[in-house]
């Protein structure tokens, strides 16, 4: 039977994807794992990969169109295959996009010719002329935080991704047409409004002091010019905020001793003859795996009252784009050497910078490190990435006079900084856990045991 090609999932909280571009069109041979599109997520640009072979019969998704995570895009066919039966239901359906007919007397709204609208029975005394605004929004049921979720008593179709955007960008459902199946706004349907500079709220004023106005339009003068986010800004906007606000962080910094690190890593990249060189990010990502086996209480997730103890230890390696910061995974770093550490690292990079990132390399992050050293920053702090329980946040290796057995002498130190979730562990435990990290970092050869 005929094959679909899916919108793939890119992460726990992905809900849709934009198509970018077609790499295949319609009557191209594919190839299990060819590439056949690329799309754009919330996180970054990836690329689509068939996972069966066949001719690819038709597009269901045209470039620049959104789709949920999971629904078919495209339609393959093997040889001797007959198409299936087109579906008359997605046509029928877009005529939900137009204005809900009204459902009460007091919900109706006067046609767009209508010289006078009737003004609605419950709003009294009415103002002689009523405003525009306020005849748009008298059939508006509004939720807690100002976004109109209902009118003429039927709920608002919106995929969560467009009821969140709204409500950051503080967009009125009501005001906006959906394109998606049945009426249903998506993605594209605010990034339309917000382009035009329609469907803002119209709220009523919020009770407020009298100097409130004054105040404001003395900082009016400051000025200032919008820039839009990017999904990948959007996204870890949204997530690192939630972070904060429910996980409780707590923060503990240790220095290590890089020397002995220091000198493996020359050693090694002097016999790779061509290949990847280690990189002092390689050297902390097979450390921590190495601490995390015998600290499993860091390599876990808080859930619902109860603590997920992750049976692989999977590195998220936080990598700066052009879009914004994203996070993928070295997958079963306690079992790779640092030469397979050191090429699958480099991959990412390459990856992330192209925009190239595929849904797998997303993958089920049960760690995350953080390294600002390439900028020479000494310390920092991280926010954790939910829902992992913890993130290391990695400075720069510096020559600093340390005491070595009572002499003055010149040493290598890096500041380490670990942000944990105090649900999943405490100060003690992430002090253990940084204790065996150094312990690692500074006799690196422990981790070829």
């Amino acid at each position: 039977m005929p094959s679909n090609v899916l919108m793939p999932q890119t992460g726990a909280d992905a809900t849709e994807g934009k198509i970018v571009r077609w790499l295949k069109h319609e009557g191209d041979q594919v190839e299990t794992n060819d590439i056949v599109a690329e799309i754009e997520t919330e996180k970054v640009n990836m690329e689509v990969v068939a996972y069966s072979s066949g001719t690819l019969y038709r597009i269901l998704v045209p470039e620049g169109q959104s789709m949920e995570i999971g629904k078919p895009i495209a339609i393959l066919l093997k040889a001797g295959e007959q198409p299936p039966a087109e579906q008359p239901a997605a046509p029928v359906a877009k005529p939900a996009a137009a204005p809900p007919a009204p459902s009460t007397p007091t919900a109706q709204s006067a046609p767009a010719s209508s010289p006078a609208p009737a003004t609605p029975p419950r709003v009294a005394p009415a103002p002689a002329a009523p405003s525009p605004s306020a005849e748009r929004t008298a059939p508006v049921t509004a939720t807690p935080n100002g976004h109109a979720a209902y009118q003429n008593g039927d709920r608002i179709k919106a995929s969560p991704l467009a009821r969140r955007l709204a409500q950051e960008h503080q967009l009125d459902l009501t005001q906006i047409q959906g394109r998606g199946p049945g009426g249903r706004v998506v993605k594209d349907d605010i990034e339309a409004a917000l382009q035009a500079g329609t469907a803002t709220i119209e709220a009523a004023p919020a009770p407020a002091p009298a100097e409130a106005a004054p105040l404001a339009a003395a900082a009016a003068p400051a000025g200032g010019t919008e820039r839009a986010l990017t999904r990948i800004q959007l996204t870890a906007a949204r997530r690192l905020t939630e972070s904060k606000q429910n996980a409780p962080h707590f923060y503990l910094t240790v220095d290590v001793d890089m020397a002995e690190a220091m000198k493996l890593r020359a050693t090694l990249n002097e016999q790779a003859e061509g290949s990847v060189k280690i990189s002092v990010n390689d050297l902390v990502i097979k450390a921590s795996a190495w601490a995390l086996q015998r600290h499993p209480g860091l390599n876990s997730s808080y859930r619902d009252g109860k603590l997920l103890l992750r049976d692989r230890i999977n590195i998220s390696v936080a990598i700066a784009t052009d879009e914004g910061l994203v996070s993928p995974v070295v997958p079963d770093v306690d079992h790779k050497s640092l030469g397979q550490i050191a090429r699958e690292s480099r991959a990412l990079v390459e990856r992330a910078r192209a925009a190239k990132l595929r849904s797998e390399d997303y993958a089920d992050g049960t760690f995350t490190i953080s390294n600002l050293g390439m900028f020479d920053i000494e310390t920092f702090i991280a926010i954790i990435n939910p829902p992992q329980a913890a993130i290391l946040a990695v400075g720069s290796v510096r020559q600093v006079p340390v005491v070595r057995a009572g002499e003055l002498a010149v040493g290598e130190i890096m500041k380490i900084t670990l942000s944990a979730d105090h649900r999943a562990t405490d100060g003690a435990g992430g002090a253990r856990f940084l204790a065996d990290l150094r312990r690692a970092l500074e006799k690196p050869l422990l981790m070829a045991l």
